[in-house]
């Protein structure tokens, strides 16, 4: 029988809160990370402004993101969305190729009654974040995707 004294007690149990507090920061759980994109926020896309902190995408948007009436697309709007924007997603199928890793604490949200669907082609998941990015799910249909053990809470 092993007796461990009272530090690598604390120790142990320090190790085992961490693990569980990082894991819990995933958005999505996988298993396969050689398939991940990587956003940075530095792409040649183009300029998205939107002064109210959202901006507008669609499944083929080539606007400006400023409006519903002028939708991007994805990874413009990740490229220029800045920590507390919302990027809202219009009707329409989303097709995810691959998991995307988010370094931003963002808001994705589905406009209105229309029905944004993210259809994630039998991959590993949709999302990944990294330690201190938050990521609020509002709004959205998610499908075709393994999720691991991880729960996604919908708004």
């Amino acid at each position: 029988m092993i007796f461990l004294n009272n530090k690598v007690k604390a120790l142990l149990f320090t190790l085992v809160i961490a693990g569980i507090l990082i894991s819990l920061s995933c958005v999505c759980a996988s298993d396969d990370f050689n398939n991940v994109d990587v956003i940075m926020g530095n792409g040649n896309t183009g300029d998205v402004i939107s002064a109210s902190g959202e901006i507008f995408i669609s499944p083929d948007g080539t606007g400006s993101g400023e409006s519903a009436d002028s939708p991007t697309n994805w990874y413009n709007a990740y490229s220029t969305a800045n920590n507390g924007d919302t990027i809202v997603f219009l009707g329409g199928n989303y097709t995810w190729n691959s998991m995307q890793s988010i370094y931003k604490s963002l808001t994705l949200k589905g406009y209105g009654d229309s029905e944004a669907i993210l259809d994630g082609q039998n991959q590993n998941g949709f999302f990944s974040t990294t330690y201190g990015s938050t990521v609020k799910l509002v709004n959205m249909t998610f499908f075709n995707a393994d999720t691991g053990d991880t729960v996604l809470e919908a708004l």
